[in-house]
């Protein structure tokens, strides 16, 4: 199968990059040139994306600007007209699937609220975890930056290409993937958010490898205790299965 990564060198793009080559002939694409295989060229320009997605059969687009705090004009270059470009070539290109990397962000400030901000405080004496309402992909949306309102526009502009062109479109929430698979420090923030590298590679292969499937949204979240996120739907049509759980930190004494 041939497949474009977008973002190839950041640290989602490396562990897609590695972890999702079997069975697959990957090429990867970044603004910065590197000498690591990856191709040189920039989403704000269609041409270059639309050169380097002839041939291929799925898209999986991580290349934007990943700073919550990032300011109006990077978003807008980086992120709606990045992104823009990057379907438009798709569509151009014959691509069958989009793998669009999306955020937990784009609810997150439902944490303002309880009970998850007792979660997101560590309170969690004050949460009844039998009957914690998940927040799913029916959850109307709460995001908490330009960051996460460009990823909706992503989502949403995906379902466009779905219904006037065809495009398939699997729409992927992430959460916190840190450096070195584990907490760099004690947080809260990570016990609910964290997909572990394992979990986030198969979460992009079934998403990359899902049959019939037009347009979905799914978040992506390892099977943490305190997670306030569902996977239950993409359990249930993609067969995602985490093998994670912050927890395990907690108990072998890492945090």
């Amino acid at each position: 199968m041939e497949v474009l990564v977008t973002g190839g060198s950041g640290r989602i793009g490396r562990l897609v990059r590695e972890g999702c080559s079997r069975g697959r002939n990957i090429t990867s694409l970044d603004v910065a040139p590197s000498d690591d295989g990856t191709v040189a060229a920039d989403i704000r320009k269609l041409d270059e994306i639309q050169r380097l997605s002839r041939g291929k059969e799925v898209v999986v687009h991580l290349a934007a600007d990943p700073n919550v705090g990032a300011s109006w004009e990077s978003i807008h270059e980086k992120n709606i007209i990045g992104t823009y470009n990057v379907f438009e070539a798709c569509r151009r290109s014959d691509v069958r699937r989009v793998v669009f990397a999306s955020t937990v962000h784009v609810t997150w400030m439902y944490h303002s609220q309880p009970p998850y901000s007792y979660i997101v405080n560590g309170e969690y004496d004050k949460v009844d975890i039998g009957h914690l309402q998940m927040i799913s992909h029916q959850t109307p949306p709460r995001p908490d930056s330009y960051y996460a309102v460009s990823k909706l526009f992503g989502e949403n502009l995906g379902r466009y290409y779905t219904d006037t062109y065809g495009l398939s479109v699997v729409c992927l929430r992430f959460g916190w993937v840190p450096p070195g698979d584990k907490p760099p420090q004690p947080s809260p923030f990570f016990f609910a958010s964290w997909l572990s590298r394992r979990d986030l590679v198969q979460l992009v292969e079934r998403s990359i490898d899902a049959g019939d499937l037009k347009f979905d949204v799914f978040y992506g979240v390892s099977n943490n205790k305190w997670r306030f996120w569902d996977i239950s739907h993409p359990r249930e049509v993609l067969g995602y299965s985490p093998v994670d759980d912050a927890e395990s930190f907690r108990s072998k004494g890492d945090v």
